[in-house]
């Protein structure tokens, strides 16, 4: 251990580690840039100490993250074998694993590592920082508490999960914290440039298609304050493109003028919706992304919901606009 202040929740889980030796990491269904750069970093420092490890993801790695080492290892839920430790990443509750939970729940050892207000405290030891800008920042505190070599591969990954998760340092949850936690980073040798390039300035043209498609999709409702927009998988089959090509849509609906609340409602498989939503700066969309089974953050959530798409679609915007 080094002489970083003691975390009681952090200490558990570093002692869990170091108590054994053979680990699951679980990031969220849909996984973005702080689920995976946290899970490849602590699973660097992790095999940095001789652990074996695994990570598990129910879903695919998106390309712009594939940069970052370990990216390339991340298996399925079917593909995983059964640990003595499962740690979450990332993930609010159990339903985000997906059908890595299963995994997870068969683990002797169990721990959670996470950020969301929403949490459920589902493991036995959880780690849970409402106030932290990423779970990024979390892992990072446990590596610190960790004997563990702490290089530039793993600063990158951890540096990517503040970027993605705090839209380059501009959204509202970016404390001194967070930006003091990327300069110790970026002294480690995370490499900004890189993950620049490929996060925001190499994306697919399905991607482009996509963007383009989704603001000519969009509605804006109740004076311009609500942004909605639906995308079918006909959306989708038109350019080729897939789930993670919606990347940057909901974002940049809720940064046209005058809107305070952005929806994307985008069609998973027959009457199965996943909705994103963002506030802009004072409305809560957690609350209405919990009321439909989900969560989040105050300004940041979402949530799986079944129907028909319309009656849907006019359900949550209705909730939203009373949420204004």
């Amino acid at each position: 251990m080094n002489n970083t202040p003691v975390n009681q929740p952090l200490a558990s889980i570093a002692r869990l580690i170091e108590e054994n030796n053979d680990f699951t990491l679980i990031m969220h269904v849909s996984p973005d840039g702080d689920s995976i750069g946290s899970a490849c970093a602590l699973r660097l420092a992790l095999m940095a100490m001789g652990k074996r490890v695994q990570a598990v993801c129910d879903g695919d790695v998106p390309r712009i993250y594939r940069f970052l080492e370990g990216a390339e290892d991340i298996i399925k839920p079917n593909d995983a074998r059964i640990t003595s430790a499962a740690i979450a990443v990332d993930c609010a509750d159990e339903g985000r694993m997906g059908a890595a939970g299963e995994t997870f729940a068969q683990a002797k050892h169990t721990a959670n590592i996470d950020h969301h207000v929403t949490n459920t405290m589902f493991a036995q030891h959880n780690a849970v920082e409402a106030h932290a800008a990423a779970a990024a920042e979390v892992v990072k505190r446990l590596i610190e508490q960790l004997d563990a070599d702490f290089g530039a591969n793993i600063a990158t990954c951890l540096f990517c999960g503040l970027v993605t998760d705090t839209g380059n340092f501009a959204y509202s949850n970016t404390t001194p914290d967070t930006l003091f936690a990327a300069g110790e980073l970026l002294q480690r040798g995370a490499d900004n440039a890189l993950i620049n390039r490929a996060v925001y300035r190499s994306a697919p043209v399905s991607k482009r298609r996509m963007l383009g498609l989704g603001l000519i999709k969009a509605e804006y409702l109740h004076g311009g304050k609500v942004a909605v927009c639906k995308l079918t998988r006909a959306d989708f089959e038109r350019f080729n493109a897939r789930d993670e090509d919606c990347e940057g849509i909901i974002d940049n609906l809720r940064d046209v003028e005058n809107v305070e609340i952005a929806m994307l409602i985008r069609e998973k498989e027959p009457n199965v919706y996943k909705v994103s939503m963002r506030a802009k700066e004072y409305a809560n969309v957690c609350a209405v992304a919990e009321r439909y089974g989900g969560g989040g953050h105050r300004l940041a959530a979402g949530c799986t919901v079944r129907g028909e798409l319309e009656a849907l679609a006019a359900e949550l915007t209705e909730a939203l606009i009373q949420a204004l």
